[in-house]
C-alpha cells in the first residue's frame, strides 16, 4: 500500500521536477548582472596593446645644461606615470626608435618633431616642456600636452618651483595633466545594444559616464574635408553610457547611434 502511495505522489510531482531540471540547465544571461573584476576580465580578456601612450620629450633648457633638463623631464614623466592615466613610454626607447627611423629629428624639444616621434611609438600623446633657471634661483617650467591624432593642445601650464618644492609641485602638475586629458579607449566586444571597452576603474571610469564612440575613416585628398596628417578623420557614431565597471574594462549601453558600433572602434570622454 505504501509503495502505491509513493508511486502516485512521485507521478504527480514529476512534471514539476522535470521543469526545475530543465530550468536549471538554461544558461543565465550575464548582461545586467554584477561580476567580480576577476570574472569580468577573464570573460573579456585583456587589451592586446597599451592605449593612451604618452611620450614625454626632453625639456628645452635656459640657464642650465641639457642633462640637467633631462633629469627634470624624467622626474615629471615618473610623476605622470604614477597617476595611472597614461602609459608613459621611456624616452630612451623613443629616441632609439627615432634614430633608426629618422635621425634628423634628434635631438627633439618641440611639438613638431615630437609628434613624429610619437607616431613612431604608436603613442596618442606627447608632452613638451621648457625649463628655465630664474635669477632668484628657482625654476620656471612650461609644459604642453598635445593629442597626436589632430595636433590639438589639451593642456598647458607654467609652474615655478624650487628643489625643496619640486616633488610636491610635480605631483600636483601630473594630477592636473591627467585630469585634463580626454580618455581614449577601444571597444573590445559589441552587440546591437551593449559594448565592452578597455577602460575601467583604474582609468577613472564610473557608472553613468558617457563617452563618444567614433571610428577613423580615410578621406580622399580632393574631398575638401578637414583631415589629419594621416589622411583620416574622426566620424562620431554614437554615445556609450557606462553601466558596469571593472578594474580595467567597462560595459555600457549606447544610444543616438548612426550605425552599430563594432569591436576595434574607439571611445573618448
Amino acid at each position: 500500500m505504501l509503495q502505491k502511495i509513493m508511486t502516485k505522489t512521485e507521478f504527480r510531482f514529476s512534471p514539476i521536477i522535470a521543469l526545475i531540471l530543465i530550468l536549471s540547465m538554461i544558461p543565465v544571461c550575464t548582461f545586467g548582472q554584477s561580476l567580480s573584476d576577476g570574472s569580468f576580465e577573464n570573460i573579456l580578456g585583456k587589451p592586446e596593446s597599451a592605449l593612451n601612450g604618452l611620450v614625454v620629450l626632453q625639456f628645452g633648457a635656459t640657464g642650465m645644461t641639457e642633462s640637467s633638463a633631462r633629469v627634470f623631464s624624467s622626474d615629471l614623466a615618473q610623476s605622470i606615470a604614477n597617476t595611472n592615466r597614461f602609459t608613459v613610454i621611456p624616452l630612451e626607447e623613443t629616441e632609439e626608435v627615432t634614430a633608426s627611423q629618422d635621425p634628423t629629428l634628434l635631438p627633439c624639444f618641440d611639438i613638431g618633431c615630437g609628434i613624429q616621434m610619437g607616431k613612431f611609438m604608436e603613442a596618442e600623446w606627447i608632452l613638451t616642456g621648457h625649463i628655465s633657471l630664474t635669477p632668484g634661483g628657482s625654476f620656471s617650467l612650461n609644459v604642453k600636452l598635445v593629442l597626436i591624432f589632430d595636433n590639438s593642445l589639451a593642456f598647458e601650464e607654467t609652474i615655478r618651483f624650487t628643489d625643496e618644492s619640486k616633488d610636491r609641485l610635480f605631483y600636483q602638475l601630473a594630477s592636473r595633466i591627467a585630469a585634463n586629458a580626454p580618455l581614449i579607449g577601444r571597444i573590445l566586444e559589441a552587440n546591437n545594444k551593449v559594448a565592452v571597452i578597455d577602460l575601467g576603474e583604474k582609468n577613472g571610469i564610473q557608472v553613468g559616464d558617457q563617452l563618444v564612440i567614433y571610428r577613423d575613416i580615410v578621406v580622399r585628398a580632393d574631398s575638401g574635408e578637414f583631415m589629419t596628417e594621416g589622411g583620416t578623420r574622426r566620424k562620431n557614431i554614437g554615445i556609450l553610457k557606462i553601466t558596469r565597471v571593472g578594474k580595467s574594462v567597462s560595459e555600457g549601453v549606447y544610444f543616438q547611434t548612426i550605425e552599430t558600433p563594432d569591436a576595434g572602434q574607439s571611445v573618448t570622454t
